[in-house]
């Protein structure tokens, strides 16, 4: 988790991300620090860390962080958090789990552009 989540730049400095702690990451979502582009990263990070961690950070915390909408975005964030969402998006990490109803993804994180930038 903490790879994918460095793969968004916007997340380089999120409380939450190394070591991968989903409520850290929420809770710094809500905060003046996150703009609204950081938090659509967090919100695929939460998406993907479970599907309900939202619905129960929101709930714990009285929060309204929201679901994860893929048109707000990818509007809103720049070339290089589009390619960290598209990279997983092509072939999610998670793809050749035993059980999972997907199937042909390596399973490995890509980085599209050097470490970094």
């Amino acid at each position: 988790m903490t790879l994918q989540a460095e793969a968004f730049h916007l997340l380089e400095r999120a409380d939450g991300v190394r070591p991968f702690d989903g409520e850290r990451l929420y809770l710094w979502a809500r905060t003046a620090t996150a703009g609204d582009a950081a938090r659509h990263a967090v919100r695929v990070m939460l998406e993907l860390q479970t599907s309900s961690a939202i619905d129960y950070f929101d709930e714990k915390h009285v929060g309204d962080l929201g679901r994860f909408h893929a048109v707000e975005a990818v509007d809103s964030w720049d070339s290089h958090n589009r390619t960290a969402f598209t990279v997983w998006a092509a072939e999610p990490w998670w793809a050749d789990r035993p059980g999972s109803r997907h199937r042909g993804a390596t399973g490995r994180l890509r980085r599209p552009w050097p470490q970094g930038k």
